[in-house]
């Protein structure tokens, strides 16, 4: 129900609030608190976008024990920097944080989970983060001096009270369908994936089948060929130095050879909506790592190692230091297509090889000599190749379409989630 009889707040952020509401300067409703300890005395936790919750394994942790801050149960703890967004919680036991966070303890009685909704609502954030101070912008630290002057709304306890009960129980049922969807969407993800590797290794005419000798690809068609990578195709990257030397100086956001990175290449589906470019003259000095032909792009490091899509782009792209390039050589093509190629990368046989790679290595990464050694199972002829490529476009679009309608929904979920509580947090709504 929309909220009547409301008043400006007089802050932007926050709109109109209902006349029995009053603002307060953060500083007014909570103290910081400072005091170092030792995670040795204090267990370490972690400050992260699901609330505060016992240090991550996979946190980079620190020899300097004492250069920690105090936490208190009940405390309410946020990340100062502008590349955590979002970080923040009420801390549900005594420990201990990094000292990138600010530790908040309640000067009054209050509600603290009603200020745990508001601070995490995203408008917050935004705000949250135009007091912080810096040079590079996702580096910005909003310290506590500025924390403390910032304006949000408070209500009465007892709306505080029913705020957060009403916000808990609502938001759960939001955030169990859009789990449930999200579990929907990685089966069908799966399904996707078991049809190609089937199709893959077994064809779409089952055949007599013979041991590949390879673990994690089995059995596959007796005529098919198994090979490498390396065998059939060239592997390149840009190396690091000419990116840095002849192509960080000169990116710009206007015009020119359109930079092809890791978010550009998801599995399957080159995605060519381009926001950084160089100047012809500078790609054509690094010419061997342009893309201006068929071939496939895998990325060998940062989080998605291994995703793969075909580029067949006529416009001039360019390579950037993340991505390679897999193109098929000339005595090669009448052995295997780079859209089967392609397909045989998205299968659990080709993405299992990639995964063994990856976790060999101490800093998971693919070389370029890895990429050369990934086994292939190739059918025999161009023809069965393409009957299997043509059946799995078709199959593939179906799961597709599916998939992008149910990530469609889950977007729309969490757009409606952000909406609900921001109105709620703020009055426009009552309970």
């Amino acid at each position: 129900m929309m909220s009547e009889n409301k008043k400006s707040s007089g802050v932007e952020w926050i709109g109109d609030i209902p006349d029995n509401w009053t603002i307060n300067r953060i500083g007014q409703i909570y103290s910081e608190r400072r005091e170092k300890v030792s995670d040795e005395d204090y267990p370490p936790l972690s400050v992260t976008m699901q609330g505060v919750i016992p240090q991550l394994s996979n946190v980079a942790k620190s020899n300097a024990h004492d250069d920690r801050k105090l936490v208190k149960k009940g405390d309410f703890v946020i990340n100062s920097r502008s590349d955590r967004r979002g970080s923040c919680g009420i801390a549900p036991r005594d420990g201990s944080v990094s000292l990138i966070n600010t530790v908040l303890n309640p000067r009054e009685v209050m509600n603290p989970q009603y200020y745990n909704w508001l601070f995490h609502t995203s408008i917050f954030a935004e705000e949250y983060y135009k007091w912080g101070h810096g040079i590079v912008n996702d580096l910005w630290t909003t310290n506590w001096s500025d924390m403390k002057n910032i304006v949000i709304p408070e209500p009465p306890l007892t709306e505080q009270e029913k705020i957060a009960k009403f916000l808990e129980a609502s938001c759960t049922e939001i955030d169990s369908l859009i789990k449930c969807t999200k579990s929907s969407i990685e089966e069908y993800k799966k399904q996707k994936q078991a049809l190609i590797t089937d199709i893959v290794l077994h064809g779409l005419m089952k055949k007599e089948e013979k041991d590949s000798g390879i673990e994690w690809i089995g059995s596959v068609s007796v005529d098919s060929l198994i090979t490498r990578v390396g065998r059939l195709c060239f592997v390149t990257k840009l190396a690091g130095f000419e990116f840095t030397k002849d192509m960080a100086e000169n990116i710009n956001t206007d015009e020119g050879v359109p930079i092809v990175r890791a978010q550009n290449v998801k599995m399957g589906r080159f995605i060519n909506e381009i926001s950084e470019f160089i100047p012809l003259e500078v790609s054509q000095k690094l010419n061997r790592c342009a893309l201006d032909k068929k071939c496939i792009l895998i990325t060998f490091i940062g989080a998605g190692i291994g995703e793969v899509a075909l580029f067949s782009e006529t416009q001039r792209y360019h390579l950037a230091p993340n991505v390679a390039k897999i193109v098929v050589n000339e005595d090669a093509k009448a052995i295997i297509t780079e859209e089967f190629l392609l397909y045989y990368l998205m299968s659990y046989a080709g993405q299992e090889e990639v995964n063994r790679i990856k976790k060999a290595t101490a800093q998971p990464s693919l070389s370029m000599e890895t990429i050369r050694s990934i086994k292939i199972v190739v059918p025999k002829t161009i023809e069965e190749q393409n009957e299997i490529v043509n059946f799995l476009n078709k199959k593939c679009a179906d799961i597709d379409n599916v998939i992008k309608k149910k990530e469609l929904f889950v977007a729309e979920l969490e757009k409606y989630r952000r909406i609900f509580i921001y109105e709620y947090v703020t009055g426009k709504r009552e309970v």
